[in-house]
């Protein structure tokens, strides 16, 4: 056995098939004292109480490293960028997701002045609230514009800790595009409800009709009350389906707006000539529908 152990003299031994069939008993045994578990009479284990183990000073510094290491690793499974500067907004610590942010190794950031590193953000807001957070020692949360990518929305947690100050950052890009898109959707439909001969509807990639405007209801006789499912084409004079289809495919494969002539057909039969516009609707980099604009030919 290594010289390095401790003494295993006056404790109790029990063999390994004994403990197998009679662990409960030696598991009661362990509370009071240290059991030795011995395999082919030599000594392999001791079986003790957490408390003995950590009371007694055998191992309190590896529990405390392996805590320090989980901690320590928590950034790294964060989906929020991590920025910790000094009180001199010097770079002590960035996780992975900042680093993808801003498209540096940690490397190249820890030990630098975040006014060197993004100059651009000395005059900005997160470089006042960075210095403000320093001065008064309260956390502020806000949005800002990337600094670095147009088009890109970030939502920033700044708060003081006890060598400077940090920073939790999320991509807020998609949730903004989709809070603009359902303001924009808003204001649409209040124009439409003013304008009696305009109506709309909101057509998803398989070519359904997921909504539509109060005034398309009614123009086509459907129950206000009940949404419309039914594909898009069904609403459309026989001969006309085929090229309107065509079109509504180049635009829910992201192609330009397209306006046209054509005849509508209402619930009960009858035909009903507008002058229809598509467009699509975007999610990020791709559409995820498109909306139908019909104006009558005649009011």
């Amino acid at each position: 056995m290594p010289s390095d152990l401790p003494p295993l003299r006056g404790l109790e031994t029990v063999s390994a098939a004994d403990l197998r069939r009679n662990f409960g008993v030696w598991q009661e045994r362990a509370f009071s004292a240290p059991v030795v578990v011995a395999r082919h009479g030599k000594p392999r284990l001791v079986l003790t109480s957490a408390e003995h183990y950590f009371t007694n000073g055998a191992g309190k510094e590896e529990p405390l490293d392996l805590v320090q290491n989980a901690i320590a690793a928590i950034p790294e499974h964060s989906s929020e960028g991590l920025l910790v500067l000094d009180r001199d907004l010097r770079v002590l610590a960035v996780n992975r997701v900042f680093e993808d942010m801003v498209g540096r190794h940690a490397a190249r950031l820890v030990g630098q002045c975040w006014e060197d590193l993004f100059p651009e953000a000395t005059t900005s807001l997160v470089g006042d609230q960075f210095r403000h957070v320093l001065r008064t020692g309260a956390s502020v949360q806000f949005e800002t514009p990337s600094m670095m990518a147009d088009g890109r929305q970030y939502a920033l947690s700044v708060f003081p800790h006890e060598h400077g100050v940090a920073a939790l950052i999320m991509n807020r890009t998609v949730e903004t595009e989709m809070r603009q898109q359902i303001e924009e959707y808003r204001s649409l439909a209040a124009s439409f409800g003013v304008v009696p001969d305009a109506a709309y509807v909101r057509i998803n990639l398989r070519a359904f009709i997921e909504s539509a405007s109060p005034q398309f209801t009614r123009l086509m006789g459907f129950d206000p009350k009940a949404r419309p499912h039914l594909i898009f084409t069904d609403i459309l004079r026989a001969d006309a389906r085929a090229e309107i289809l065509e079109r509504l495919d180049d635009v829910l494969s992201g192609g330009r707006p397209a306006r046209f002539p054509t005849t509508m057909l209402t619930a009960s039969g009858d035909a009903v000539d507008v002058k229809m516009a598509l467009a699509p609707i975007w999610r990020g980099p791709a559409p995820e529908g498109a909306m139908a604009f019909f104006h009558l030919d005649a009011v």
